[in-house]
């Protein structure tokens, strides 16, 4: 088997002909946004898309053989903060196993497991879907920075995928180890829950004062240091609260990690639409 995705992203263009396709795959619910975004990205002529099933199942694929991978199938998390990614890993390590092609995770997942994935197989790579504040086909497909975590071989082959193969709109490509992306993402995802948590709770104090929220967070977030973002209160799907998608991330990291004991402490509020609205 080829030793990294750049040996084998190689070895496809050598044998490419005019009638050649570039076979991409993808791993995962197929009404996810994720997933809708990954294949209106790989729509360029000349590439095909193989997308699983609804129970995932990632034998197809790896009869199909190709040249990458995308693995987004989704995890859980507990009241404790622990990810529980069993079918997520045994899909990776299946597919690492057994076909010459690359493996992307795009799923958001700790450092420990994803150090865990990287060291079984240089052919993985993890390049987690970036936190938007909404879910929109426009904000998947419209990227500031793509954080692509591998090593220096297997990510510059995925950065080369992404600009021959995509119709992707990225300002910057960050390429990184593959466990070094991951504690980007989950950093960036934490603090973003307590930013939001923080603002959400400076709200529900300018209320008693009868004083306007937006004149004191717009000057807030005026601040250099601070910036804006996560201050909008309700959210944009009208939710009040730190939005789902990033809640359990502070407990995540406190949990394989103590000494984030700003996290283990902070006790976070889900998002919940609120009632006098509905």
């Amino acid at each position: 088997m080829s030793k990294d995705i750049g040996e084998e992203l190689e070895n496809r263009m050598e044998s490419m002909t005019p009638r050649s396709t570039f076979d991409v795959a993808i791993v995962g619910d197929p009404d996810d946004i994720e997933v809708k975004a990954l294949r209106y990205l790989f729509t360029k002529p000349g590439v095909k898309v193989f997308q699983t099933g609804p129970e995932h199942d990632v034998e197809d694929i790896i009869e199909l053989k190709p040249a990458i991978t995308f693995v987004c199938t989704k995890v859980q998390v507990n009241d404790d903060g622990l990810i529980i990614a069993t079918e997520l890993e045994d899909n990776v390590n299946r597919l690492l196993a057994r076909q010459n092609g690359g493996v992307i995770t795009r799923t958001s997942l700790t450092p420990d497991l994803v150090d865990r994935l990287a060291t079984k197989s240089q052919k993985y790579v993890h390049c987690p879907n970036p936190y938007y504040d909404e879910d929109t086909l426009m904000a998947h497909t419209n990227i500031p920075v793509l954080l692509i975590g591998g090593n220096s071989e297997s990510a510059p082959a995925v950065r080369e995928i992404f600009l021959r193969f995509s119709n992707i709109a990225v300002r910057e490509f960050a390429m990184m180890s593959a466990v070094e992306a991951a504690f980007v993402d989950m950093s960036t995802r934490a603090y973003l829950a307590i930013k939001s948590q923080f603002f959400n709770n400076l709200y529900n104090s300018v209320q008693g004062f009868g004083s306007d929220y937006n004149v004191i967070s717009n000057y807030v977030c005026a601040d250099g240091r601070i910036n804006s973002g996560m201050h909008l209160i309700p959210n944009i799907d009208l939710t009040y609260g730190v939005p789902g998608n990033i809640a359990d991330y502070p407990k995540m990291m406190a949990r394989w990690d103590k000494k984030f004991t700003l996290f283990s402490n902070c006790d976070i509020i889900k998002a919940t639409v609120n009632k006098e609205e509905e």
